[in-house]
């Protein structure tokens, strides 16, 4: 290895030199799992969990459900539950009715919202066309085209610089000065 004495780092002393120094401790290496397997478990692990709630809810709804057969079955006869049936039937045709009327209604005002809101926009776009063309008609010169025009011609005798009469670092260095020292 190139390179002077002072400049390397020093080499750390081992520790059996050294007579108080506690003796090394082995210790088994660390084992690290892989993070795909880890990954695999943790999504078992959840299938899992998920899988054991759902069959607890099931037998939850199940024992309700039961319960609820019963009560049903001790306490009505066949004959009352015909008309309760048709009861609800009849009332579950009444809903569908109001539903699709509901729904006739609403499309109807969505349609006419449809048509208020073109005919708006279609007003609006007439309007910006009519704005539109009267910016495109020429109008006739006014005092501002003048100034316009003024302006825009300082603009160029500004930017363009005077080619002709300049001289150049060595010419304004040989030209000696047009006024005196004052204090000579």
């Amino acid at each position: 290895m190139a390179g002077r004495a002072e400049t390397r780092t020093p080499e750390p002393p081992d520790r059996d030199e050294h007579e108080k120094s506690p003796p090394r401790v082995l210790r088994p290496r660390r084992t690290t799992r892989p993070p795909y397997n880890y990954g695999q478990e943790q999504e078992i692990d959840i299938q899992q969990i998920n899988a054991r709630s759902q069959q607890q809810q099931k037998k939850k709804t199940l024992g309700k459900l039961v319960t609820q057969r019963e009560t049903v079955t001790s306490d009505s006869s066949t004959e009352s539950e015909d008309p309760n049936a048709s009861e609800l039937i009849q009332e579950l045709v009444k809903l569908r009715k109001e539903i699709k009327l509901r729904y006739e209604l609403h499309k109807e005002e969505l349609r006419k919202a449809k048509e208020e809101s073109s005919a708006a926009l279609a007003e609006v776009r007439h309007e910006l066309q009519i704005l539109t063309d009267r910016l495109l008609v020429p109008q006739p010169e006014t005092g501002i085209d003048d100034i316009l025009r003024e302006i825009q011609t300082l603009n160029d005798v500004i930017s363009t610089p005077a080619l002709i009469g300049s001289l150049s670092y060595a010419d304004i260095a040989r030209t000696p000065p047009l006024s005196h020292p004052s204090n000579i």
